[in-house]
Parts: C-alpha cells; structure tokens; sequence
C-alpha cells in the first residue's frame, strides 16, 4: 500500500469506476490511489478530486420552482 505523505491519511472507498484509497489532507480531498489488488485500475478514479471540488457541482439540494 502507498505511504502517505505527513499529514494525509488514506481511506479506503470505491466508486462506480473501482476501489480507491482517497488520500485526505486535513479534511480535504488531495487525490486518490487504485486499490493495490486491482492489475488496472481504471484512470477515470484521476478525476474524483476535481469533480468534488468543482464549481459545476450542485452543492445543497434543489428543486425546480416549477416542480412545487
């Protein structure tokens, strides 16, 4: 398994493109490693920091106003 730099642990998760290590830096999403057991993990898990914390990500529940 990856050592982490200082500061970041790792925590295991999984996602619909595979098993990960998040790798979390006081509190905050740094980046991801594929599970050791995977021969491929896939390169879409790359993109998992970015899309956390991109601004197109809705951030609270919404509605429609035409819905209610």
């Amino acid at each position: 398994m990856k050592t982490p730099r200082p500061g970041t642990q790792l925590r295991p998760n999984s996602s619909h493109w595979g098993a990960f290590s998040a790798e979390v830096t006081d509190g905050c999403l740094t980046g991801v490693t594929g599970c050791e057991k995977d021969p491929a993990p896939s390169p879409l898990l790359d993109s998992i920091p970015g899309a956390v914390y991109s601004e197109a990500r809705v951030r609270q529940p919404m509605v429609r106003q035409g819905w209610i």
